[in-house]
């Protein structure tokens, strides 16, 4: 008796990725806020997967006006400005130099089709010209008596916020107390102490003028030394002394005044 023949075909079926010439681009590296010092140069970093030769557009303060289309400038409107990177890697960096007030303002990195990334800002820092001013008197001061100093800052961008440290305490200054009669582009706060002791003389009063943003532009500050007067206290080492007759004696008292 003759068995039938079977055969078996094993398949093996492998996956199959279709590139499509139309795929949509996607984000790589999106453009983040950041503060730079006026006269300086910052870049905005922004790049893509997938561009196939897609225009990458860079748009800018005022009013989200074209910067640049692909790696080009209108280099009358925008000569501080230039795209920078690998184009390979889909790199399309905003490289600003010398930058001024009038760069600040929000940025956007977009493709056509690609919903576009969160803005960025740039915020423009100008130190202010000089370190604050301490005015008032601090060398003729007597115990008992009040001080009144008044610190001000004049210019900058954004304005400073002031603050008072006796060495390196920070004073915390009532709102009452609080100068807000200031100038345009002028702060001040006023630092009151309403009664001084001898434990204040030479005393480092310190006003400092910060705009929040130490990693680009250091806090600035001013120092003044209180000169307290204070009457002059005795104090003997021993209130008495025994000694024999025709014997030295030696008595030491301690005087602490100012002056």
């Amino acid at each position: 008796m003759w068995a039938p023949l079977l055969s078996a075909v094993a398949l093996t079926l492998l996956p199959v990725h279709k590139v499509s010439a139309s795929q949509t681009p996607s984000y790589r590296v999106h453009p983040k806020s950041t503060a730079v010092r006026m006269g300086e140069t910052v870049t905005l970093y922004c790049s893509f997967h997938g561009l196939r030769n897609k225009p990458v557009m860079w748009l800018g303060p005022p009013n989200f006006q074209v910067i640049a289309s692909g790696r080009d400038v209108d280099a009358k409107k925008y000569g501080r400005h230039a795209i920078v990177g690998d184009a390979r890697r889909g790199e399309f960096n905003l490289k600003i130099r010398d930058v001024k007030p009038t760069d600040e303002g929000d940025y956007r990195c977009t493709v056509f089709s690609v919903p576009p990334a969160k803005d960025a800002r740039i915020t423009v820092i100008v130190p202010p010209p000089s370190p604050p001013t301490i005015t008032g008197e601090t060398t003729e001061l007597r115990a008992g008596k009040g001080l009144v100093l008044t610190c001000r800052s004049v210019g900058g961008r954004p304005l400073p916020s002031l603050s008072w440290y006796n060495g390196t305490e920070r004073i915390h200054i009532p709102a009452a107390d609080e100068d807000v009669g200031n100038a345009p582009g002028e702060v001040s706060l006023v630092l009151l102490l309403r009664f001084l002791s001898k434990w204040d003389n030479r005393a480092n009063l310190t006003c400092r003028s910060d705009q929040g943003y130490p990693d680009v532009v250091r806090p600035q500050q001013t120092s003044t030394i209180l000169n307290v007067q204070y009457s002059p206290t005795v104090k003997a080492d021993q209130p008495s002394v025994t000694v024999t007759e025709g014997q030295p004696a030696n008595l030491t008292c301690h005087a602490e005044g100012n002056p």
